[in-house]
């Protein structure tokens, strides 16, 4: 049998050909229908921006010159001929009255937000929102959005995107609820909270104490040893910045149970918050702690200590045993407490030799390495 050089018959090959043709064919016409249906929003787009430019610099001309005094309690742009209920005009329109709020402020912010609401600027926003379909990225511009005009979003809306997979999203609505409603967002934020990342104690962190203390709101009551702990960490610095005195029992039980970085971080909020009746109990504590706890121990006793831990800190001190933190950080505290009982650290100074007087001029001048 002669040996076939050809892998495929004429037929075969042919109707290669033909297929390859027809789908460079069905390409290029789904290119050009994409082209030509953009094109055609942004001629759409354009037309309604060159209708609706007038009649916003119009209004914000009069505010601008007659004064907000003058102008009435309700601007209805249907009224001027701005059809909203068309997609180009509406989408020309918020653009518009977005970009004169970014060059204004003050009380004329105020009157473009009055604007958005009379004329229910952001409803097709709202209705996206509520949306399962929508994209990350479209979300996160809703909110941005909203967040400018003061818009707040229902309940299930805020529910919803709490409970979102993507961290994006949660972190833009808890950021977005905050700027809204700032403090009274904090029980609806914490009761969606399952993990947390560093990035989002931080954003957290920032945003809320940018307020004013609620008297309504403890932070230290949604402490517990079960959360997440960058949680308890985010609710931790909050109890220090708004100095809850009172969160000394829930600290206390949060030490007793929770694992070890947590009750390292309890240790010094403890300390932060200058909490003198636990002076004994972490005294007591210090020998069953590992080394990092032990630590936070003797940096709390200087911030705390009414005087009580002078001895148990001058044994830390005076134990060559000890790695050189642990005496560092005794000293330090000895330091701190030093107007409990005058002439303690001139004496100490006095007597002390060789490497205790290196660690002494080292606490006392820490730019200078001694050691």
């Amino acid at each position: 049998m002669p040996h076939r050089y050809n892998l495929f018959d004429q037929e075969y090959w042919s109707s290669i050909v033909s297929f390859s043709i027809f789908l460079w064919i069905v390409v290029w016409l789904a290119v050009m229908i994409i082209l030509a249906v953009y094109q055609y929003r942004k001629y759409r787009y354009n037309v309604a921006q060159r209708k609706v430019d007038p009649v916003i610099t119009g209004i914000i001309q009069d505010a601008l010159v007659l004064g907000l005094h003058e102008m009435p309690e309700r601007i209805l742009l249907h009224d001027k001929g701005v059809n909203v209920s068309n997609v180009y005009e509406y989408h020309a329109a918020r653009n518009l009255l977005k970009n004169y709020f970014q060059l204004l402020s003050g009380e004329y912010r105020t009157f473009i937000v009055q604007i958005f609401a009379d004329n229910k600027l952001n409803k097709r926003s709202l209705k996206k929102l509520k949306s399962r379909w929508a994209s990350t990225r479209e979300v996160l511009t809703i909110l941005s959005d909203l967040s400018l005009t003061r818009e707040p979003v229902s309940m299930e809306v805020a529910e919803q995107l709490l409970a979102s997979k993507s961290t994006q999203v949660r972190r833009g609505i808890r950021e977005y609820l905050i700027k809204i409603q700032g403090m009274d967002a904090v029980p609806l934020i914490f009761s969606h909270v399952d993990t947390l990342s560093k990035l989002d104690v931080v954003e957290l962190y920032e945003s809320i104490k940018l307020y004013k203390k609620d008297e309504k709101i403890y932070f230290h009551q949604y402490l517990h040893v079960e959360n997440d702990l960058n949680f308890n960490y985010l609710l931790l610095d909050l109890v220090t910045r708004f100095q809850e005195y009172d969160a000394q029992e829930t600290l206390l039980a949060l030490f007793n149970e929770g694992p070890a970085d947590l009750r390292e971080k309890v240790v010094n909020t403890m300390g932060k918050l200058s909490l003198y009746e636990v002076e004994g109990y972490l005294m007591a504590r210090y020998p069953s702690e590992t080394p990092s706890i032990q630590l936070e121990i003797l940096k709390a006793l200087g911030r705390l200590s009414s005087g009580l831990a002078r001895e148990f800190l001058l044994r830390i001190f005076q134990d060559m045993n000890l790695p050189t933190d642990f005496r560092k950080h005794a000293l330090r505290s000895l330091y701190a407490i030093r107007n409990t009982a005058p002439g303690m650290i001139e004496n100490l100074e006095r007597v002390s030799q060789d490497d205790n007087l290196r660690l002494i001029a080292f606490v006392k001048h820490p730019l200078v390495k001694y050691i």
